[in-house]
């Protein structure tokens, strides 16, 4: 099976060694500019690539490096019938709740203003 990355931009080049060294033994290919990533069977995607899935001829999943998957269903080109996986963790799952619960509470007590205050104050 050949896997195409489609990363988020930039790409560090210490994930790229790992994921090249992890997946070598399936083809692995990170887009753009690795050779043969239009044959790729399984995609992984972490942003949208407009014009990308088009050309691929062989990929049989889509999954996303994340929780979400709006990136890989935004771009209109998205054959049909393609299954697409999203990665699911309980570590991921906490993260999520944790954040939806910062973004109450800011809302809650006004952050945003008084982050303002401070950089007026700090004269930034």
């Amino acid at each position: 099976m050949a896997i195409v990355l489609i990363p988020h931009d930039p790409f560090p080049d210490v994930w790229r060694r790992a994921s090249e060294e992890v997946f070598s033994a399936e083809g692995f290919a990170i887009w753009p500019g690795a050779p043969g990533w239009e044959a790729a069977d399984c995609v992984v995607m972490a942003r949208g690539a407009a014009g990308v899935l088009p050309k691929l001829k062989n990929f049989k999943l889509v999954s996303s490096t994340g929780m979400g998957v709006d990136h890989i269903l935004a771009p209109p080109d998205l054959p049909g019938g393609v299954p697409v996986a999203r990665l699911v963790t309980m570590q991921m799952a906490d993260q999520v709740a944790e954040y939806a619960v910062l973004a109450v509470m800011r809302v809650e007590r006004d952050s945003d203003r008084f982050d303002q205050f401070r950089r007026e104050e700090l004269g930034f």
